[in-house]
């Protein structure tokens, strides 16, 4: 599934060897998938991030969970996690930002590193999102 939206919450915690985020987005659009519609909101499960637990804080610099914020609108690539009303972030990149020009900006570094989808729009990914089966 890929949807588009932005983040109306995060809450970050660590569930004993590591740290998750509980994401809620608003969907606006929906570019792959089916079971959600625009205007509804979706809780995605994210790896990563910071969260202190026992003075003792845990840094996952791969995945997005860190750098996901609160008011930003982002383009997602998600699955559904069985028996449960949370969605999972599909791999090591699975939120980019949406800049106010339209441009799709990973957040994984090592994405922002290599170029990946360099002078990319979110148009091009929805044209391409239609296209597909």
């Amino acid at each position: 599934m890929v949807v588009e939206g932005p983040v109306i919450s995060k809450r970050t915690y660590s569930p004993g060897g590591g740290v998750q985020n509980d994401i809620a987005l608003r969907v606006t659009g929906v570019l792959k998938g089916s079971g959600v519609s625009a205007g509804d909101t979706i809780l995605i499960h994210v790896p990563g991030g910071y969260a202190g637990s026992d003075h003792t804080c845990w840094q996952d610099t791969i995945s997005d969970g860190a750098r996901v914020e609160v008011g930003t609108t982002y383009l997602v690539l998600l699955t559904k996690e069985a028996e449960t009303k949370y969605y999972r972030g599909v791999g090591l990149a699975s939120f980019f930002r949406i800049s106010h020009t339209g441009s799709v900006i990973p957040l994984t570094p090592a994405l922002v590193r290599n170029h990946v989808f360099s002078g990319q729009k979110i148009a091009d990914f929805e044209a391409r999102a239609k296209a597909l089966p």
